[in-house]
């Protein structure tokens, strides 16, 4: 009898230590922010980073809104939108409390795009709106193999929906010279 207990502990303890070296791979899944642009695939322009950081960070500057802009080789097993709601959660992009942020993320391998809104934003970026501008806006330069075109057509237009809600002009000439403020 005590040796099945034994048995028993030890194969518990087991599966205990099985489960937690699989939760430290599974979030290890999920990069860290370089910026608000994270190009993790390497596929963005140097002057099309340049531009995106400068109006994304001028657009937090002026409203508190906060978007990423995220490229990966692969996704791995999950879907977009599963992957897009955790790194989103991860990153904690927006303001804390207002959830006003907004992730474009591009799965290359998967050629997958998803617009993740925050919850403080969908009135302003609906999910109808948001697959309209990857439809549109987006679509159209990276069936062409322009990433990099898409991505800042992309972003462009979400800041220009978001800054027109909020009443404010982007131009884009933040200084990004210096480490971004993100996260």
């Amino acid at each position: 009898m005590k040796k099945n207990i034994n048995a028993f502990f030890y194969i518990i303890i087991f599966i205990l230590c099985f489960l937690k070296i699989a939760v430290i791979a599974a979030k290890s899944d999920y990069p860290s922010p370089v910026g608000y642009v994270s190009d993790f695939a390497n596929v963005i322009s140097a002057d099309d980073n340049r531009q995106m950081s400068n109006m994304i960070q001028e657009l937090k500057g002026k409203t508190k809104v906060e978007v990423a802009v995220v490229t990966l080789t692969t996704i791995g097993n999950e879907t977009i939108e599963t992957y897009a709601v955790k790194l989103f959660e991860k990153w904690k992009i927006g303001e804390k409390g207002k959830d006003t942020g907004i992730m474009i993320l591009l799965a290359i391998k998967e050629r997958k795009i998803k617009i993740e809104v925050g919850y403080g934003l969908e009135g302003v970026i609906p999910d109808g709106l948001a697959g309209q501008i990857i439809d549109k806006v987006m679509i159209p330069s990276l069936k062409t193999g322009d990433f990099s075109s898409g991505l800042k057509n992309g972003t462009m237009e979400v800041v220009r929906i978001i800054s027109n809600e909020y009443k404010v002009i982007i131009q884009g000439n933040a200084n990004t010279n210096t480490e971004d403020e993100r996260f």
